[in-house]
């Protein structure tokens, strides 16, 4: 229901993907096809749409949404759906250069949030964010959270609409220091793989592969190579810094 729709229903996921391209930010769709952000949407609709409210959303999910450029359809959503949203910022970064105790054995940040809507009509733009940072240790963390309650005094408020971030922005000078996507707009991910045959933990794995996909005949090829619409073993994409290979179909057996 939530990426498909079902008769009588359309996929919920339109109302946070639409957002964003409508903003011209299409290109990070593919980033919501993510199992929390699903859960999110169905819950969003249970308690506005199928029931139409009031109602209280509570879930502890990866924290990505609450400032990622790619979750800004789902704030959007959260925004017009609930007249508060209140954020308990867990934190717990595991991969950085500063990591942070986190409250599960994961590296992925989290955070809790509480959706409140009390009318039965939502007001674009009219909901009251609140944002707490929790920090310590794993323990520090849970005796805080032991003793929380959705006090306004203990929260920030987050000033914003649509898409913005649900994070509280500081008023240090560096944060208006313009963006480096302001200075250098053209944006790429890089360089992509995009499949895992290419990479291995030996010379020996890569050789295997190497020579498997040699020696299979030339139009059964592309059963073996993962294509995406941009890469097909037939097509010659243009080289970065030397001059191209061969297509992947025409591969002979003593190319290296």
């Amino acid at each position: 229901m939530v990426r498909y729709g079902v008769p009588g229903v359309k996929p919920l996921l339109d109302d946070i993907s639409q957002p964003m391209r409508d903003a011209g930010l299409g290109v990070h769709v593919k980033n919501l096809y993510n199992d929390y952000v699903y859960f999110w949407r169905w819950a969003t609709w249970q308690t506005t749409k199928h029931g139409p409210g009031p109602g209280i959303v509570a879930f502890i999910t990866a924290a990505s949404y609450l400032d990622g450029t790619s979750m800004g359809g789902l704030r959007q959503h959260l925004r017009e759906s609930f007249g508060e949203l209140w954020i308990v910022d867990l934190g717990g970064e595991g991969r950085g250069a500063q990591t942070e105790d986190n409250v599960f054995d994961i590296r992925t940040p989290v955070a809790i949030a509480f959706g409140v809507r009390t009318s039965t009509e939502a007001k674009i733009d009219a909901c009251d964010v609140r944002y707490r940072r929790i920090r310590g240790s794993r323990q520090e963390k849970f005796d805080q959270l032991a003793t929380l309650e959705l006090d306004p005094d203990e929260f920030d408020r987050v000033a914003g609409h649509g898409l913005d971030r649900l994070t509280p922005r500081s008023g240090a000078a560096y944060f208006e220091w313009p963006e480096i996507s302001d200075l250098f707009p053209w944006v790429h991910s890089g360089c992509q793989v995009k499949r895992t045959w290419p990479i291995g933990p030996s010379a020996q794995l890569l050789d295997r592969r190497w020579k498997k996909l040699t020696s299979t005949a030339l139009p059964d090829r592309d059963a073996l190579m993962k294509e995406t619409r941009d890469r097909k073993v037939h097509g010659t994409p243009l080289p970065l810094l030397s001059a191209g290979g061969p297509r992947l179909v025409a591969i002979e057996k003593a190319d290296p």
